[in-house]
C-alpha cells in the first residue's frame, strides 16, 4: 500500500470509528451527580434537623466554606465541620427556627472539577411567600481567572512537547541533532514550563474550587487544601517528573548511557501520566485502562508536535548531512504517532460523550469536534508532507525541501490550535449542560385577570429543545413555597411519548444551584412536579431535559417568577 493510501486509511479509520462509537453509544457521562439527600429536597419537617447529608455518584472532595445555609431572607451562613465518607458528605446544622431553608453545597468531583447544587426544606409552619430574600450571589470564575487557567494549561502542554517530543525525535530520527545549539536547551525550557504552569495551576484550581478570586487563593490557605487533592498530587508529580526528565536528558546528551535513557523514558511516561491523573480519565469503571489510553494519547501528541517543531526550526531551514535519512525515519515515526493518537482519541471521545446529541449540543462535544477538525486538516498536511519527503529522498531537490517546509509549518500552526482545544477539554464538563441563563427560553407570562396580592394567577413559559421537541410550562398561583409545575411535551403541536423528563430548578440571583425535582407522568406528553421546594421568591430557572430514546436528548431552560 502506498503512503498516500496509508494516510487515507488512517483518516478513514478515524472518521469511521468516531462516527460508529459515538453514534451507537448511550448518554454522555458527567461529573459527580447528586443521588440523594437527607432530608430529601422539598421535605416539610415538624422539627429542625441536626444535620444534612448529600450522597453523590462518586467520591467528592470538600472545599473551604463550600457548604452554606441560606434562610428565607437570603442570608447565607457557612457550615464548618463537614465530613466526607465514601460518596456521602455530612454537615451539622446549628439550631434554626421555623422557616424555609436552602443548603447550598460546592464540592470537587473525583475528576478535579467543581460541582455545586442545593437542597431545600421547611421547618414548622411556613406561610408561602411570607419572606422576601436578600440576594446572595455565589462568585463565578472571572474572565481573568479563566484566561489565566487557559494560558497555564497551554504552556504546560507546550512544555510537555518540548521535554518529551523533542528528545524522542533527536534519538529516533536525528541522533546528530543532540549537539545542535538551537536544541540544546529546549527540553530544559520545556521542563521549566511544565513546572511553572503546575505552580500557577495550584491557585487557579483553588480559586475554581472555592469560587473565590485568584488573589484570595494566594493567602486564604486554599492552596494547601488543593495540595492534598488528586489535582494537587498530580501537579506535584508533574513538577518532579519534569525536573527529572529535563535533568536526565541533559546528562544523557553528554554521556549517552543506556541506563540514563531507560530512566528518562520512565520519567517521561510518569510526566504524561501526571496530566491524566488530574482529569476525566482518573475516574470511571476502568480507570487503569483510561489512564493508559490518555497517557498514550498525550505522548503521541507530544512526539508528533515535537518532531514537527524540530523540523520547522532546525532541519528544513538548513538541511543537515543525511537529511534524507532523517526525514525518512520521521515519516515512519509520524505514522506510528498519528495511529496511536487516532485510536486513543476515538476511545476517549466514546467514553466521555456516548451520544450524537452530546457531540453536537454540549460544549465538550463541540470542543471535540473542533479538535477532530483540526486533526483532520493536520492529517491532510501530513499526507502532503510524506509525499514530499519521499520525493526528496528520491531526487534531493532543494525546491522539494522548500515545499516541505511550508506544509510542516502549517502543521505546527494547527498543532498549536490543537493544544488550545485540548486545554479547553480538560476543564469542560462532558455531561449535559445546565444553563442558568434564560437565553432562548420564554419568560414567565400572565394569563387572565391580575391575581390578588399584585401577582398573576398563572405563570407560563416554554422552550424549544434542539431535538425538535417543544415543552410548555405552567404554574398555577406562582407563590414561593411548594408550587405545582405542569409540563406538556409536544412535537409539531401534538403530544408525544418520550423516554424520560428531568427537571432541575435554580435561583441564580440568590446563589441557589439547580435542585433536582421529582417528575410524575400523568399521561402521554403530560408531566407534573408536585410540591416543588421553591421556597424563596424570585426568578427561578427550570432546566428541562427530555430524552426521546436511549440516544437523543435535548436540554432547555424556562424562567418562572415566583412571588
Amino acid at each position: 500500500m502506498g503512503s498516500g493510501r496509508r494516510w487515507a486509511a488512517v483518516l478513514a479509520l478515524f472518521v469511521a470509528w468516531f462516527g460508529v462509537l459515538v453514534g451507537v453509544a448511550g448518554p454522555a457521562s458527567a461529573h459527580a451527580g447528586l443521588v440523594s439527600t437527607d432530608p430529601p429536597s422539598g421535605t416539610r419537617l415538624a422539627r429542625a434537623p441536626d444535620h444534612v447529608s448529600f450522597t453523590f455518584t462518586e467520591h467528592v472532595t470538600l472545599v473551604r466554606d463550600g457548604i452554606k445555609l441560606v434562610d428565607a431572607k437570603g442570608k447565607g451562613t457557612a457550615l464548618p465541620g463537614a465530613t466526607s465518607v465514601g460518596s456521602t458528605v455530612r454537615v451539622q446544622l446549628p439550631a434554626i427556627p421555623d422557616g424555609a431553608y436552602v443548603v447550598v453545597y460546592r464540592v470537587v468531583s473525583a475528576d478535579t472539577h467543581p460541582v455545586a447544587g442545593a437542597v431545600a426544606f421547611t421547618v414548622g409552619k411556613v406561610a408561602p411567600g411570607a419572606a422576601v430574600p436578600t440576594p446572595l450571589a455565589l462568585p463565578k470564575p472571572s474572565i481573568a481567572l479563566r484566561a489565566t487557567g487557559g494560558v497555564e494549561r497551554w504552556v504546560s502542554y507546550a512544555g510537555a512537547v518540548g521535554v518529551i517530543g523533542v528528545p524522542v525525535f533527536l534519538v529516533v530520527c536525528w541522533p546528530g541533532g543532540r549537539t545542535s545549539r538551537r536544541l540544546r536547551h529546549v527540553p530544559t525550557v520545556g521542563g521549566a514550563a511544565v513546572v511553572v504552569a503546575a505552580l500557577v495551576g495550584l491557585p487557579v484550581q483553588a480559586a475554581r474550587s472555592t469560587g473565590n478570586s485568584f488573589g484570595s487563593a494566594l493567602h486564604d490557605g486554599s492552596i494547601s487544601d488543593v495540595l492534598h487533592t488528586a489535582f494537587g498530587r498530580a501537579a506535584q508529580e508533574r513538577i518532579v517528573c519534569a525536573v527529572l526528565a529535563a535533568g536526565l536528558w541533559a546528562w544523557w546528551r553528554v554521556q549517552p548511557r543506556r541506563q540514563l535513557a531507560i530512566a528518562w523514558v520512565a520519567a517521561a511516561i510518569a510526566l504524561a501520566l501526571g496530566y491524566s491523573k488530574a482529569g476525566h480519565p482518573a475516574v470511571g469503571r476502568w480507570p487503569g485502562l483510561t489512564l493508559a489510553d490518555d497517557t498514550a494519547h498525550l505522548s503521541a501528541v507530544a512526539i508528533w508536535l515535537g518532531g514537527l517543531a524540530v523540523l520547522t526550526a532546525c532541519v528544513l531551514p538548513a538541511p543537515p548531512e543525511g537529511c534524507a535519512a532523517v526525514l525518512s525515519r520521521w515519516s515512519r515515526l509520524a505514522m506510528v504517532s498519528v495511529t496511536v493518537l487516532v485510536t486513543t482519541g476515538v476511545i476517549q471521545a466514546w467514553r466521555e460523550l456516548r451520544s450524537v446529541h452530546a457531540l453536537v449540543h454540549h460544549t465538550y462535544g463541540q470542543w471535540v469536534l473542533l479538535k477532530v477538525g483540526l486533526l483532520v486538516v493536520m492529517l491532510a498536511f501530513g499526507n502532503l508532507g510524506r509525499r514530499r519527503v519521499q520525493r526528496y529522498v528520491a531526487d534531493g531537490a532543494t525546491a522539494t525541501v522548500t515545499l516541505l517546509r511550508r506544509s510542516v509549518f502549517a502543521e505546527v500552526g494547527i498543532g498549536a490550535a490543537v493544544l488550545v482545544a485540548t486545554s479547553a477539554l480538560v476543564v469542560t464538563n462532558p455531561g449535559p449542560t445546565s444553563a442558568h441563563s434564560t437565553d432562548g427560553s420564554s419568560m414567565a407570562g400572565m394569563a387572565g385577570m391580575a391575581g390578588m396580592a399584585g401577582h398573576p394567577p398563572v405563570a407560563t413559559g416554554a422552550t424549544d429543545l434542539p431535538i425538535g421537541v417543544h415543552v410548555e410550562v405552567r404554574v398555577t398561583n406562582p407563590m414561593a413555597g411548594n408550587p405545582t409545575i405542569e409540563l406538556t411535551v409536544t412535537r409539531q403541536g401534538k403530544v408525544i411519548k418520550v423516554a424520560e423528563v428531568q427537571v432541575k430548578a435554580g435561583l441564580p440571583v440568590a446563589g441557589v444551584e439547580p435542585i433536582p425535582l421529582k417528575v410524575v407522568k400523568l399521561a402521554v406528553g403530560s408531566y407534573e412536579v408536585r410540591q416543588a421546594p421553591l421556597t424563596i421568591p424570585g426568578q427561578w430557572v427550570l432546566t428541562i431535559t427530555v430524552r426521546t430514546n436511549s440516544i437523543d436528548a435535548g436540554v432547555g431552560t424556562v424562567a418562572i417568577q415566583l412571588y
